[in-house]
């Protein structure tokens, strides 16, 4: 049976970011009270102030947070919280489930890559084997000319090597689970990426049945063995033939779900605050299709002129995000508007 954290408790939520302040945001509205702390370094101030503890992102101190886990509850803390954090742990995970991964090796220097080429071929993809929230940690290898950026990754620490295979779509699926393990899922979507950043989201992604079911269950598999609380997005590669791969697995809220905020009966945050305050989660129902576009800096003067004349434009701004939200056109016709 679920512990219950009820409207007049504090939720201390560690994060410096706009989904940090939808978080908080949401919490209020809830009727919670919010103490929010940018960084890891007050933890033990944060606990003891709070009745709960949140994080926003799964890029944490996980060893810091076990010390504290007996002075406050941390729902998403979970002995898996690592496949979030570590590239090879993850893989590891995924092929334990019997869930697809692109060809990869663990790669440590210049030489590990000359020998996996002859297997994995070129063009491939370096990553660092920790997962960073700034800062470079992945490059694309063309050709043996790259093998100085590649040094310069490697530099960092291990790194794994994964193969490069043709795409026709990116897919992602995002679960919300509860304290009580129930799960609801939030509508299969199309990622669109422009230079490895998010760029927008399809919402519900345009894709065959027997796709969109593959990738439900495959994310549910996951979601159920993941054993966390909170919010839970997997991400897909999708070839030509049908053939899916994991892209990715990401805990706690993201920027692709920020198509909920206008198209969900529940938005990823009212979802995440309900979720890990213990409180029964509503079956998640799309109201409308939607797309999501993010905003380039150099884009916002084309944003204002296009925001008088589009009556069903969502605009949504914050300190380090501006996107929109809309049901009048796809990712790829506003791509070309703007």
């Amino acid at each position: 049976m679920a512990n219950y954290n009820l409207p007049g408790q504090t939720l201390g939520i560690i994060g410096n970011t706009g989904i940090t302040n939808e978080l908080a945001r949401a919490a209020k509205k809830s009727g919670y009270k919010v103490r929010v702390y940018p960084n890891q370094a007050s933890l033990m101030e944060l606990a003891e102030k709070s009745d709960l503890l949140l994080f926003e992102s799964a890029l944490v101190d996980t060893d810091l947070l076990k010390k504290i886990k007996n002075y406050i509850e941390i729902p998403q803390l979970a002995d898996v919280l690592t496949v979030a954090q570590d590239r090879y742990i993850q893989k590891a995970f995924l092929e334990n489930l019997n869930i697809n991964v692109l060809p990869y090796t663990t790669i440590t220097s210049i030489a590990d890559i000359e020998q996996s080429i002859a297997g994995i071929g070129f063009p491939c993809i370096l990553k660092t084997i920790r997962l960073e929230e700034v800062g470079l940690d992945n490059v694309i290898l063309y050709s043996r000319e790259d093998y100085p950026k590649a040094q310069k990754l490697l530099e960092t620490g291990a790194c794994i090597l994964e193969s490069w295979i043709t795409l026709d779509k990116e897919l992602a699926v995002s679960f919300v689970i509860g304290k009580n393990g129930q799960i609801e899922a939030f509508p299969v979507t199309e990622t669109f990426y422009q230079s490895q950043h998010l760029r927008g989201v399809s919402a519900p992604a345009k894709i065959d049945k027997e796709i969109e079911q593959a990738v439900l269950e495959m994310g549910h598999s996951i979601a159920k063995a993941m054993a966390t609380t909170g919010l839970l997005t997997i991400e897909f590669f999708l070839t030509a033939i049908g053939n899916l791969y994991v892209k990715q697995v990401i805990v706690g809220p993201h920027r692709l779900l920020d198509y909920t905020l206008n198209a969900t009966n529940i938005s990823q945050y009212d979802a995440f605050v309900k979720a890990v305050c213990g409180l029964p989660l509503p079956k998640v129902i799309i109201t409308q299709a939607m797309t999501n576009y993010s905003f380039k800096a150099d884009q916002k003067a084309e944003l204002f002129y296009q925001l008088k004349v589009q009556p069903n434009w969502y605009l949504h701004m914050n300190d380090d995000h501006c996107f929109i939200n809309t049901s009048d056109q796809d990712w790829q016709a506003l791509n070309e508007l703007l």
